[in-house]
């Protein structure tokens, strides 16, 4: 009989950071998702990172936002342009007083990266 041993039972997804180009832990990173429409696509900060589309990762960090701000994401997966209102709904997502208590509940340690 043939048993489903294809999903590890201690598997821990790895993401790259888009801007420092850093490996870490999917959840200590932070999604942003595009989302296609039928007339046009959307682009979503995903905190609860289930939402459906393209995603790429950043991490919780300013100066690695700073540094998306002059890259243009639009050259890495994304083929369109990131408005304002996403890099400000970032900014606000990183400096939430509460942020860094989520992380550090939701940190696992990167020590196999």
């Amino acid at each position: 009989m043939l048993e489903n041993n294809f999903k590890k039972k201690n598997h821990i997804p790895i993401r790259m950071c888009l801007s420092c180009r850093k490996r870490n832990h999917k959840k200590n990173l932070l999604r942003i998702v595009k989302i296609k429409g039928e007339k046009d696509t959307e682009i979503k900060v995903d905190t609860k990172q289930k939402l459906m589309g393209r995603g790429m990762y950043l991490c919780y960090d300013l100066n690695c936002l700073k540094k998306l701000k002059k890259i243009k994401p639009k050259n890495r997966g994304f083929l369109s342009k990131m408005e304002e209102s996403v890099y400000n709904e970032l900014e606000m997502t990183i400096k939430e007083p509460n942020i860094k208590d989520v992380i550090e509940s939701r940190q696992i340690s990167s020590k196999n990266i």
